[in-house]
């Protein structure tokens, strides 16, 4: 092989080889673009997951604090008012041919206070009656209200109400209740009174238990347990 043969074999053969190297650093550079492509759609689905994690997440928390919301209400709604209010002990009265007697059994006796509420479904009016003894008699008459309660201050030793139709108040002929089939009554007999509140009177009327109770310690008086 004479010297221009040889210098023609040598310089394909680095132009070949140059080639060769392109082709393989183009493979090279192909397959990491390749794989950065693969790894920002692996990243992409992967924040994509997440999201969609959280956003379902959100949507279940959502759920539950509104179904315990709506729980709460219903079990609110639910919950009977307390039969009688706190401290009020079913003691000092009696029911006799259908009228409620009230003799108070209280520390500071004859002065206490009842709660009375009508627990039926129609207005009534309580009458107070003579027992015969008093030397004298102011009434203390009073329109009680379908499931409303109603405060009585007194400071006698026997009262005596008849319960009616509050329709038959105006009329000669009046339809007397048994007291006992629509009352429910307490004393408080611990109830402390300023003197200026002492005596015989319908301390507040028509009202819900806990209106009632707010209403009677706003004119001072202490419900004591």
């Amino acid at each position: 092989m004479n010297n221009y043969n040889k210098k023609s074999f040598i310089k394909n053969s680095m132009n070949l080889l140059d080639v060769n190297e392109l082709a393989s650093a183009s493979r090279k550079s192909y397959k990491i673009n390749k794989n950065d492509d693969e790894k920002k759609k692996q990243i992409h689905q992967l924040l994509h997951h997440f999201f969609m994690v959280v956003f379902l997440l959100m949507i279940i928390l959502a759920l539950f604090i509104n179904l315990g919301f709506a729980a709460a209400q219903k079990n609110k709604a639910d919950k009977p008012e307390k039969s009688y209010p706190t401290g009020c002990k079913t003691v000092g009265y009696k029911f006799s041919n259908g009228a409620m007697i009230l003799t108070p059994v209280g520390d500071n006796q004859p002065q206490t206070i009842y709660f009375i509420q009508n627990k039926s479904n129609q207005d009534i009016a309580l009458m107070q009656q003579r027992n015969g003894t008093e030397p004298y008699i102011m009434h203390h008459d009073n329109m009680l209200k379908a499931n409303q309660w109603a405060a009585f201050a007194t400071n006698l030793r026997d009262v005596k109400f008849i319960c009616i139709n509050s329709k038959d108040t105006t009329t000669t002929i009046k339809s007397i209740l048994d007291c006992g089939n629509i009352l429910k009554v307490c004393e408080y007999p611990n109830v402390k009174f300023p003197i200026s509140n002492r005596g015989s009177y319908w301390a507040a009327t028509n009202m819900s238990m806990s209106e009632l109770v707010h209403e009677v310690i706003h004119q001072g008086m202490l419900l004591k347990s």
